[in-house]
């Protein structure tokens, strides 16, 4: 339990080669290490690293879990890895059976959203099989922010406004920054 609280410490820390280090020196490698060397990795941006780690743990028989999958997605929105997260997307479910959560869904919709594809976007959020929440109204409002989609934007807001999200102070900012956009070109 040491070890894995080091692996864990030093990859939250950015010390990737201490995390590696203890990583390999563990008796028995949990699949809690592997996800928090492989999410250590991500949060570095590490693609290459973070995908070897994967093909090294299904090579292990260890079997990748919802953390295993949000950081593979994480390093694929990161890096504009658009296939790659797709073809990761479908498989946790196709060939482990996890159903994917809002926070895998989020990870999804924010690399498309960096693509600019934005009927892509709308296509996933409505086969979303959980609601929507506020994190993704955020993604897909600022895509279209980016493409200066007004009409959508309106139609989202006034949805949020409805769903009592007026506490949020950050959709108005956010909307706010679509009307200014509009307005400057």
């Amino acid at each position: 339990m040491i070890c894995n609280t080091l692996v864990d410490l030093y990859a939250k820390c950015g010390s990737l080669t201490e995390a590696q280090e203890v990583f390999e020196k563990l008796p028995i490698q949990r699949i809690i290490s592997w996800n928090a060397l492989i999410a250590g990795y991500a949060r570095q941006g590490e693609s290459e690293a973070v995908f070897h780690l994967y093909d090294r743990l299904k090579g292990e028989g260890i079997e990748p879990t919802e953390t295993t999958f949000l950081s593979i997605l994480s390093v694929c929105s990161h890096s504009g890895l658009l296939e790659e997260a797709n073809m990761y997307f479908n498989s946790m479910t196709s060939d482990f059976g996890i159903i994917p959560t809002i926070k895998h869904h989020n990870s999804l919709l924010d690399l498309h959203g960096r693509a600019g594809q934005l009927d892509e976007m709308i296509r996933i959020v409505n086969m979303m099989p959980c609601e929507p929440d506020l994190v993704t109204w955020k993604i897909v409002l600022d895509c279209c922010r980016k493409l200066g989609n007004i009409d959508l934007s309106k139609q989202i807001f006034e949805c949020l406004l409805t769903h009592n999200q007026k506490r949020h102070s950050d959709i108005f900012v956010l909307m706010s920054n679509i009307y200014a956009d509009v307005l400057e070109e």
